[in-house]
């Protein structure tokens, strides 16, 4: 549940300037630390937030920074119940600062006219 807090700090520096969706806006929220954080509970957040203030439409994704073991180096699949590595079972690095970060992606829509040529 510590997720929520996380959330709404990163969403209200994001969105803390508009007024409305204007025609769809895209969200990501990175996860930089897995052992603090877990994607569902990030993504049920932020929905949830967004829609109590009325951006329904905002859409948003959430992608896990990875996270390597500073002692054997192994990729590690970490998470709050998971904080140590796979391969050695030591303690994952935790970063300083904020567990989730978001920020506003541009969205572009590309209207096509006529068929594509294959170069």
């Amino acid at each position: 549940m510590h997720e929520a807090g996380a959330v709404a700090g990163a969403l209200e520096r994001v969105i803390g300037a508009w007024t409305s969706a204007d025609g769809g806006r895209h969200i990501e929220i990175e996860i930089r630390d897995a052992t603090r954080a877990e994607p569902e509970a990030v993504a049920f957040y932020a929905d949830a937030i967004l829609a109590e203030r009325g951006l329904d439409e905002v859409t948003v994704s959430v992608r896990t920074t990875a996270v390597d073991c500073a002692l054997c180096g192994a990729r590690a699949a970490a998470s709050p119940a998971n904080p140590q590595c796979d391969a050695c079972g030591a303690p994952l690095p935790r970063l300083d600062g904020p567990a989730v970060v978001a920020h506003e992606v541009a969205v572009v829509a590309a209207e096509m006219s006529g068929p594509m040529a294959c170069a």
